[in-house]
């Protein structure tokens, strides 16, 4: 269990990959989804079953994490399938805080480049993870070392 103050370093590291992904859940929950409610810390939407999304990216993929949002499929959002992106979330809050710890070391120098490295960190690891996937001549997305992780823990097939 979890400290509760503990979580305030956890959100503070993903806050701008928090504030993106909720501020997404929020428009897919208006345009696309139902079911918008918190689950550990964490906001989840399911999609609709016939909506945009299912018939589109959602037609292979069954959820997506943002920082403490996740979208889930309404066909093939399982418990596995939460499992996995919860994975994502704490990879998110590692890798923001990572963000955080070398923006504070930029920021004396610069704010706004300080701000950018916080933002970016999370998504820059997890496209760097793809790209060394393609190096070792894997897939992008299933050598990616972030995806074999969060499969590896929910139990999913390599």
């Amino acid at each position: 269990m979890i400290r509760p103050w503990y979580r305030l370093f956890l959100y503070a590291g993903s806050l701008p990959t928090d504030v993106v992904g909720w501020l997404a859940m929020l428009v897919v929950r208006a345009f696309w989804g139902r079911d918008l409610g918190w689950v550990d810390g964490v906001l989840f939407v399911r999609l609709l079953k016939d909506s945009w999304f299912e018939r589109t990216f959602y037609k292979r993929w069954a959820g997506t994490a943002i920082g403490h949002a996740v979208m889930i499929s309404d066909r093939t959002g399982t418990e596995t399938t939460i499992r996995h992106e919860l994975v994502h979330v704490e990879q998110v809050e590692g890798n923001g805080l990572a963000g955080l710890l070398l923006a504070l070391l930029v920021l004396y120098w610069s704010w706004w480049m300080a701000l950018l490295i916080w933002a970016l960190t999370p998504t820059l690891v997890y496209v760097a993870a793809g790209c060394a996937a393609v190096l070792r001549g894997e897939s992008w997305y299933r050598g990616n070392h972030s995806e074999e992780a969060a499969r590896a823990v929910a139990g999913q097939a390599p």
